[in-house]
């Protein structure tokens, strides 16, 4: 891309980051906005928007409507990032909910590996503008698709739906057709009813962050825990093709690793050990949230362990490629693991208000994963592979330790909440 729009290497990376940044902050708007419309609505507005602002990206042949593009496009089509925590729980009970949280989370965390991997064979085989291109494609397609397939879940708009559906009917098919236009469109009473109840959602999710030092707590550990992920993902380029003298292409077949250990994740930690010990426990009556994070905390280890196998091996060109790799699938077992028992923990504990606890989760992860592009090549050049990885390692083991007590002593924080549904 600097060949065609002549820009310094930081400048080229702030695509990423204010896309991130775009998604931070539009999960604080179509988060509680799906609390209040439906999120069947939020969904399709998110997805249009999406598709035409990367549209936008793949049109602009200047720097500053590239960037601009990028931001709104992150701000748009943030919903498919935010809300769908939301419409799990309004399709699953408690007691089946972890393997399709496991699910959705595993393919969260797929999207960058698989992108770096599908990006340099695609730059490779055609050009980088291909790779922007492909984006709204995509989004079109799911967007077709959920118009087509997916009906509204959140059980407060159905509810009204039926309500009112049930009051045109009493008042009689010939008064209903005379006054059609009265029936499509909403009065002005209901759409100020509306407009407040969005007004109150927006704030929601700072309520809960405020007031909640639970969701306080979590969304510290899992936005470093995502950060430290991209992080550590920006350092394959370098470390792979700088130092070990790997082509692009098989710079992105590295991502594998990280596809092994989520995968390894999802189905033994996430669909195994997690699902059962809960279903055991649920239908013994003897369940609680902390179980969530106690069933997956000793591959909180996996973390810390894997990062420092990977400081310490990558760097050296003797050691053989399978060495960090090894690295590389541990500490992506391990995140994925302890995200998801925290994710799981969280919206078991505030299942009334799914949207906007998981909206304010992710607007501090993106914050972290859009800044950590700007500052990696600086990190690199002043620590060394060895030192920036084993910092990062370093930052994992005291967010282990926390993972171990939160899991024991959590209880007794949850027990003193106001809006917890297990408080």
């Amino acid at each position: 891309m600097q060949e065609n729009i002549p820009s310094s290497h930081e400048v080229a990376q702030l695509g990423t980051s204010l896309f991130m940044f775009g998604m931070a902050l539009g999960s604080l708007l179509w988060g509680p906005l799906s609390q209040s419309l439906g999120r069947r609505p939020v969904f399709l507005m998110s997805l249009l928007g999406g598709t035409l602002f990367n549209l936008g990206v793949c049109l602009s042949y200047s720097m500053p409507s590239l960037l601009v593009c990028r931001a709104f496009a992150g701000v748009t089509a943030s919903a498919t990032f935010s809300n769908i925590g939301g419409s799990i729980v309004d399709m699953t009970t408690e007691r089946t909910r972890i393997p399709y949280n496991t699910m959705f989370r595993f393919f969260t965390f797929l999207g960058p590996p698989l992108s770096a991997l599908l990006g340099a064979i695609v730059v490779h085989d055609a050009d980088w503008q291909w790779n922007l291109r492909s984006i709204p494609i995509a989004m079109f397609v799911v967007f077709a698709l959920y118009t087509l397939t997916v009906p509204e879940t959140l059980m407060s708009v159905l509810e009204r739906s039926h309500s009112v559906n049930i009051a045109n009917h009493d008042e009689g098919m010939l008064e209903l057709a005379e006054n059609w236009v009265f029936a499509v469109l909403p009065s002005r009473a209901t759409l100020s009813l509306v407009a407040t109840q969005v007004r109150k959602s927006l704030l929601i999710p700072w309520v809960l962050l405020l007031e909640e030092p639970i969701v306080m707590v979590i969304c510290f550990y899992t936005s470093m825990l995502y950060g430290l992920l991209y992080g550590s993902l920006l350092f394959f380029p370098q470390i792979w093709h700088d130092i070990r003298g790997f082509t692009p292409v098989q710079v992105g077949y590295t991502y594998f690793a990280v596809k092994l250990g989520l995968l390894l994740s999802a189905i033994i930690v996430g669909c195994g050990i997690q699902f059962f010990d809960y279903l055991r426990a649920y239908d013994a009556g003897k369940h609680s949230p902390e179980l969530r994070l106690r069933s997956g905390e000793w591959s909180n280890l996996f973390v810390p362990v894997g990062f420092f196998i990977f400081a310490w091996t990558a760097p050296f060109t003797h050691v053989h490629w399978i060495g960090p790799c090894i690295g590389i699938v541990l500490f992506s077992f391990g995140m994925l693991s302890v995200f998801n028992s925290w994710m799981a923990y969280l919206t078991d504990t505030y299942s009334n208000n799914t949207a906007a606890v998981i909206a304010i989760n992710s607007f501090f992860r993106c914050c972290l994963a859009g800044a950590f592009p700007l500052f990696t090549n600086q990190m690199l050049s002043a620590m060394t592979v060895q030192g920036a990885m084993s910092m990062f390692a370093g930052v994992s083991i005291p967010l282990t330790i926390a993972g171990y007590l939160f899991g024991i002593y959590g209880g007794r924080l949850r027990k003193h909440s106001k809006h917890a549904v297990y408080g």
